[in-house]
């Protein structure tokens, strides 16, 4: 027995440049990956960050391009029913335009005299 651990303490010998060169390069690797995998979850948070980030923002110009329209879409609707009222009679019967009319009460609409003869044609009884 004693001559096999000799042989063996006699073989470590020979390869011990080889083994503790082996473990320093795996200890050297060991290092380099984690080192690498720290990089690799520091991008991710960082470029989870700014996506999120650069997503919000995108959402607010959406939301702000949204909002102006809207008011210019508000303006536009007060604005022609401003007009809408303005070309209807007023309290004379007459119509922005000159001409004669009356209000159909029940609808709010006015006629001209050309439409209120013709109306009042229909609507005799014979």
């Amino acid at each position: 027995m004693s001559q096999e651990k000799i042989d063996k303490y006699k073989e470590e010998k020979a390869n011990r440049k080889k083994n503790l060169a082996k473990q320093k390069r795996n200890m050297i690797l060991g290092r380099i990956a984690g080192v690498l995998i720290l990089v690799l979850l520091v991008v991710w948070i960082g470029w989870s960050g700014y996506r999120n980030h650069q997503e919000k923002k995108e959402m607010e110009a959406q939301q702000e391009s949204f909002n102006e329209w809207l008011s210019q879409y508000m303006e536009d609707m007060e604005e022609s029913s401003k007009n809408a009222a303005s070309a209807t009679t007023d309290e004379s019967g007459t119509t922005k335009e000159g001409e004669s009319g009356s209000t159909d009460k029940a609808t709010g609409e006015s006629k001209s005299e050309t439409e209120s003869s013709s109306e009042e044609e229909t609507t005799t009884p014979q």
